[in-house]
């Protein structure tokens, strides 16, 4: 099972540009964490776990910004959490519908050459 879903995340990362989302939420989470370690003056350890908790909209509250630029960045995180994963839903569900569009022609050739063979089967008796 793991080797599957391995499988399948391997080819939606090739056929997609998810690692580029990703890339860039990971640059977009470094950058406002040690931005939020200045401003709200906590320890990066708590920024870096503020920004991962925000960015995957969760939220737990533990630690929160209390000035205004402080809660700047946590509207950003927040909104680019969401962003980053509706670039990844619809990767992912893009990824399944050419697959399926992909199968779905495949049936359709064979569904042809099944209809050309019965016809061939069909001439072939009236002989």
């Amino acid at each position: 099972m793991l080797t599957l879903i391995g499988n399948i995340l391997n080819k939606i990362f090739r056929k997609t540009n998810i690692a580029n989302v990703f890339y860039v939420v990971a640059a977009i989470v470094i950058a406002v964490a040690v931005s939020f370690h200045f401003v709200e003056h906590q320890s990066y350890m708590n920024s870096f776990y503020w920004a991962i908790i925000t960015v995957s909209t969760v939220g737990y509250g533990d630690v929160s910004a209390h000035m205004t630029l402080g809660q700047l960045l946590s509207i950003l995180m927040a909104l680019g959490g969401v962003g980053m994963f509706g670039v990844l839903t619809s990767s992912i569900t893009s990824y399944f519908q050419e697959e399926n569009e992909a199968l779905q022609e495949e049936v359709a050739e064979m569904k042809q050459q099944l209809n050309r063979i019965e016809k061939y089967l069909i001439d072939a008796n009236k002989r």
